[in-house]
């Protein structure tokens, strides 16, 4: 091990830690365990065998900030993504863990079904608003798969963003159109978020006109 990555690796194990025996109902917090784990994770593949070992870990909490560790890896966590794949069935981590594999295989998120974990379809729609790209593909892919729950976790996504988050920054064109088909969707609930969103951006209501079905829905039914 590297004396920059043993460095960071016992940074993030002494806030962890100081973090976990913190007990003060009068003071706030100021460990901040995340961020050395960011940190350690921000020395690319070389940091994957230590976070690798949190991921085995007993402690919850430490296996669930491994996860987040992976995330932050991206494409160079590439090693941890069968530590990842047994932690899907961890009830404490498992959206932790679906978020990762999304961050360093996307195609292996989708074609696993990881959508199903809200969480990590949430963290999806953070990243991609975030950037400024992609938020329409991710959208446009649930109206496409018909399945509320993770539809209705990537539109509360974008409600937060779009109240609290955005600060006049522009959206994606396409994002309005992948919206408004939402608002066709067959669940009631999708349809509400989707209202609900849209009748926050000015100029942007819903409207009356019908939206053409996109290709999937097309090829679905021929």
């Amino acid at each position: 091990m590297s004396s920059e990555l043993e460095r960071r690796a016992s940074a993030f194990l002494q806030e962890f830690s100081a973090d976990a025996a913190f007990d003060s109902e009068f003071s706030p917090n100021p460990y901040r365990p995340h961020q050395k784990m960011a940190t350690l994770a921000a020395l690319g593949a070389v940091a994957a065998p230590v976070i690798a070992s949190h991921l085995d870990s007993s402690s919850r909490d430490l296996r669930r900030i491994a996860c987040y560790g992976a995330r932050r890896l991206g494409p160079a966590g590439t090693s941890l993504l069968p530590a990842l794949e047994r932690l899907l069935t961890d009830e404490w981590c498992g959206g932790a863990a679906a978020a990762a594999i999304a961050r360093i295989d996307p195609p292996r998120f989708w074609a696993s079904g990881l959508h199903r974990f809200s969480d990590a379809v949430q963290s999806l729609m953070d990243d991609a608003l975030e950037s400024g790209a992609g938020s329409t593909e991710l959208l446009e892919r649930l109206v496409a798969l018909d399945d509320a729950r993770p539809l209705v976790a990537a539109l509360g996504t974008l409600d937060r963003f779009v109240t609290c988050t955005r600060r006049g920054r522009p959206f994606e064109p396409g994002l309005l159109i992948a919206l408004r088909r939402c608002t066709l969707s067959a669940h009631e609930e999708v349809r509400r978020r989707a209202t609900h969103v849209l009748g926050k951006l000015p100029g942007a209501p819903p409207g009356s006109r019908p939206i053409p079905s996109p290709c999937w829905r097309s090829s679905s039914t021929s």
